[in-house]
């Protein structure tokens, strides 16, 4: 695959900085201390530290491990914990591009401070204002980097009750030719940006079937998949759907998985896998901004997943799929009590969120919004921002309910108030008539 003719002309002529092309080239057995611009961890005011967990089991940082975790680490990612993501990459989704020789899609993996800045880091080193961005909608996409969307053209493929739509994705694509991705002047879209898991806002997951389907379509017209799924782990059904990574023959997925929504979103850790020709020039850019994820967050990770082991780490993601269910089934019922005939929504697979639809009320997101703040004293999130302008339906109006942190009492408070807010608009709009 052509890698070039998905990022821009700034990331395509991006090398590592000199100070790393030099360290990089030193041979091991070389003294390299009196090149080092880092500070002696002697000077280091932490010794060590220890960890307890929920359990009671304790886990040491050592003094040795301490003046690691303080000090200057890889940008690639603290090496054991790569390692080790790498055998969980491997052992969930067995994605082709482990097994090829190296070369720019052999898979690679990369850390990162967060997946929210790693999103935002690609999409403008491949944004240049001429091809359109293929985005999901609704998407939280659209919402955590408008950046993107003021250089880029967004183009949007619609997701329903089984995920995002292929036939919406063919529609978008229609006015091209799977020739004209060889042409750089034909505007053909090259990136489809996809949440296709516990998909937030809408909470809905693209089915096995469809994601074939997609990534067909995207072999054909040449596409790279950005696959943003945080929210994989949460899935209630097993096995879980299998991701675009496992499906990748061809190294045009690039996979962003996160740590926030299982283990802790204060660590600000994720990890990029994809094809070596992109995650390295993501790697260069990190070199200069960055630099490395938080080596202590990296180290707490690792130090975890080694006491658990596969066995451990998947009986945590159950018992967080099982409390989740639970406040998502007691959400569900207070829909069905407070919104039957004022709304609609899907019932989601697993994942943190429920989207309301409103309809005939004459007023939109953000304003419904405001009628349950000022009448009700609770707020829901204006789902409208999650789409693009092009895409928002008039005399439609959209809530996002996260069913994470609210209790019993605080979830049937928000949404009885909406089922209120609902009635009485609906009410002065017949009055009006």
């Amino acid at each position: 695959m052509d890698y070039s003719r998905f990022l821009n002309a700034l990331v395509q002529e991006m090398e590592p900085p000199v100070i790393q092309q030099i360290f990089g080239s030193t041979p091991l057995d070389v003294d390299r201390s009196s090149s080092l611009g880092m500070p002696n961890p002697a000077i280091f005011p932490f010794s060590n530290a220890t960890f307890t967990l929920k359990d009671g089991t304790r886990m040491q940082i050592t003094e040795e491990e301490m003046a690691k975790a303080l000090q200057y680490g890889k940008t690639k990612g603290f090496s054991k914990l790569l390692d080790l993501l790498c055998k969980m990459q491997c052992e969930e989704h067995r994605p082709p591009t482990a097994a090829l020789g190296e070369g720019p899609s052999k898979m690679r993996l990369l850390m990162t401070p967060g997946v929210q800045m790693a999103l935002l880091t690609f999409g403008l080193m491949c944004s240049n204002g001429k091809a359109p961005i293929l985005v999901n909608v609704p998407s939280f996409a659209i919402v955590s980097a408008p950046l993107i969307s003021a250089v880029s053209e967004v183009l949007c493929v619609d997701i329903d009750a089984d995920g995002t739509n292929p036939k919406s994705l063919r529609e978008n694509l229609s006015r091209w030719t799977p020739q004209d991705a060889k042409n750089p002047e034909s505007g053909i879209p090259r990136i489809l940006w996809l949440n296709p898991t516990c998909n937030n806002p809408a909470g809905v997951t693209t089915s096995a079937e469809r994601r074939k389907e997609i990534y067909a379509i995207a072999h054909e017209y040449d596409l790279l998949i950005v696959e943003d799924d945080p929210y994989y782990y949460l899935q209630e059904v097993m096995p879980r759907v299998p991701s675009y990574l496992s499906l990748d023959v061809d190294g045009r997925v690039l996979r962003f998985d996160s740590f926030s929504k299982i283990v802790s979103p204060g660590l600000r850790c994720g990890y990029i896998t994809g094809p070596d020709a992109i995650v390295k020039k993501i790697e260069y850019v990190y070199m200069q901004g960055t630099f490395h994820t938080c080596v202590m967050s990296q180290m707490i990770i690792y130090k975890l997943l080694k006491h658990w082991g596969a066995a451990g780490f998947e009986d945590h993601v159950q018992k967080t799929v099982e409390f989740n269910r639970r406040k998502r089934l007691h959400a569900l019922a207070m829909a069905d009590k407070w919104l039957i005939g004022l709304a609609k929504w899907n019932v989601p697979p697993g994942g943190m969120y429920i989207l309301f639809r409103v309809y005939d009320t004459g007023l939109t997101s953000y304003e419904l919004n405001d009628r349950l703040i000022k009448l009700h004293k609770v707020t829901m999130a204006p789902a409208s921002g999650f789409y693009s302008r092009e895409s928002q339906s008039e005399g439609v109006a959209t809530l996002r309910v996260s069913i994470t942190m609210a209790d019993e009492e605080s979830m049937e408070k928000a949404i009885k108030g909406l089922g209120k807010v609902i009635q009485e608009a609906r009410n002065q709009t017949k009055g009006k008539k």
